[in-house]
């Protein structure tokens, strides 16, 4: 397992206002790289993120994909499902950015 040391960055956006953000084509998500920030509020305040994640959210067969960064949870993570009520479910994706200024969050055709 290789360790990423400096900031990370990850794509970090969704689906639902931004439609680009369920893409696989890495020039159509290069405009949502961004620089993961250290977090100043909340259980993980002024933690540094560990990895990029991606999530499905499927809720009546309406896919919607976020990618943010990734503060807690195991760095490569990979397709853990949480059901939520009802018709709601939640697949889990997380991997850690290898490869000095190069964004390799997830690239996943479902």
């Amino acid at each position: 397992m290789i360790f990423s040391r400096g900031p990370i960055k990850c794509y970090q956006c969704e689906s639902l206002s931004q439609p680009d953000c369920e893409s696989s084509d890495r020039a159509k998500l290069s405009s949502f790289v961004q620089l993961c920030p250290l977090l100043s509020e909340g259980t993980f305040a002024g933690m540094e993120p560990i990895a990029c994640r991606k999530i499905l959210q499927v809720c009546f067969a309406i896919i919607r994909t976020i990618r943010e960064c990734a503060y807690s949870g195991d760095k490569n993570l990979n397709g853990l499902r949480k059901q939520g009520n009802k018709a709601i479910k939640l697949f889990y994706y997380q991997c850690e950015n290898a490869v000095d200024a190069k964004v390799l969050n997830i690239i996943f055709f479902r």
